[in-house]
């Protein structure tokens, strides 16, 4: 990931920090790795203010065992560099 973040990648946004750090850790036991971060507020949903961003090759993966795992988030935007474009998943 490095400092600057992921040049693509996808933000999961979560109802808040409880649920990011449970999604990032039903994520890891299934060896996708994921970092909880803050949302530009310009994406946050209704004040949300965590996030699950995972690498652009894992997020197919992620999203199958978020749904499995039955576990809800608000939205998902594709980050590219600083653009952050809203995704139905």
């Amino acid at each position: 990931y490095g400092e600057e973040g992921l040049i693509m990648a996808y933000l999961i946004l979560c109802s808040g920090l409880t649920s990011a750090q449970h999604t990032k850790k039903v994520l890891a036991r299934s060896c996708i790795g994921g970092y909880i971060v803050r949302p530009p507020q310009e994406i946050a949903a209704e004040g949300c203010g965590y996030a699950v961003e995972v690498k652009e090759s894992q997020f197919e993966s992620a999203v199958r065992i978020i749904r499995d795992c039955r576990l809800t988030f608000r939205k998902v935007f594709r980050k590219d560099g600083t653009m952050y474009t809203e995704v139905s998943v």
